[in-house]
């Protein structure tokens, strides 16, 4: 999808100082902007009819969640530009500024101990308003993990979300689900969908939290292919994590925890997992101040 700045500028009067940031799949344009005196993203969306429900179905769940570790929605709908009367799909959101996870392990090999028990606390936060509003991400991954200049965690990007108490819009007689390989959970990336639940988000939550630790997935990188990768991931949870601020193995068998092959041997609901993380946490009572200061530190 192709657009002018000046077209975008009249069909959008309420922004101001319109800067592209990229365009995805020839569908999707992605500007930053100003609205309301404050750096927003302004997304553009041609979506075909297949696409649609799904965007929806995004737009939706994220207007759902009240947490301070997913950005608020400010405004979206339809637009019709003014010169090439091509109707869009537009999302105003917040601007984050920083950087996310992944560029952050690329740049720093990883965050250590104290940030990941900080992004332990967000992520596990931002499940349990997943279960309460019977959502599932199904796509937490570094990639999708914002760290602003403050220091602060945002879990982003919900194309994939998965509403428990509707249809679901993945064909029943696909062999793979959608996913992303390494961290989506055995029982999502094969598709078994009465399976999928808060406890698939949680084994990818899991692997996050350790490849933050020690600044690589064991998942990927130890098996060569695809088909070894998911094989392993079926047959056994996260090696053990060896870590001096965790000499009794607590947060390492936390971990385990989270990422069971079986989703039966999971935490059954994100309060569960919570429960027995703040029990970890508070072996850190100057945890939030650390961890703000070395995680600002990696963005700026």
């Amino acid at each position: 999808m192709k657009v002018k700045l000046s077209e975008l500028q009249e069909s959008f009067p309420e922004l101001s100082h319109l800067v592209p940031m990229g365009t995805y799949g020839g569908q999707k344009v992605v500007l930053r902007a100003v609205y309301q005196d404050r750096p927003v993203v302004l997304k553009l969306i041609r979506p075909s009819r297949s696409q649609y429900a799904r965007i929806e179905r995004e737009i939706t769940a994220v207007a759902r969640l009240h947490s301070p570790h997913v950005p608020r929605i400010l405004k979206h709908g339809w637009r019709t530009l003014s010169h090439t009367r091509v109707a869009v799909l537009y999302i105003i959101e917040p601007f984050i500024q920083g950087r996310n996870l992944r560029e952050i392990l690329h740049a720093c090999g990883s965050i250590g101990f104290i940030p990941s028990l900080a992004l332990a606390d967000a992520l596990v936060r931002v499940c349990m308003e997943l279960e309460r509003v019977h959502l599932v991400h199904r796509d937490i991954k570094p990639e999708n993990i914002m760290i602003d200049v403050q220091g602060h965690i945002w879990l982003i990007d919900f194309g994939m979300v998965r509403v428990l108490d509707m249809s679901s819009l993945t064909g029943t007689d696909l062999f793979r689900g959608v996913g992303t390989l390494g961290y989506a959970a055995p029982e999502q990336f094969m598709n078994l969908k009465s399976m999928i639940s808060i406890r698939s988000d949680l084994y990818a939550v899991g692997v996050v939290l350790y490849e933050a630790v020690t600044g690589k997935n064991p998942f990927l990188a130890a098996w060569p292919n695809s088909v070894e990768i998911m094989r392993h991931m079926q047959q056994h949870a996260l090696p053990a994590l060896d870590h001096p601020l965790d000499p009794d193995g607590m947060f390492s068998r936390w971990l385990q925890w989270l990422t069971q092959p079986n989703v039966l041997q999971r935490p059954e609901t994100a309060r569960d997992a919570y429960h027995v993380l703040t029990n970890i946490l508070t072996r850190f009572p100057d945890l939030p101040g650390k961890a703000r200061t070395h995680l600002r530190a990696m963005v700026t």
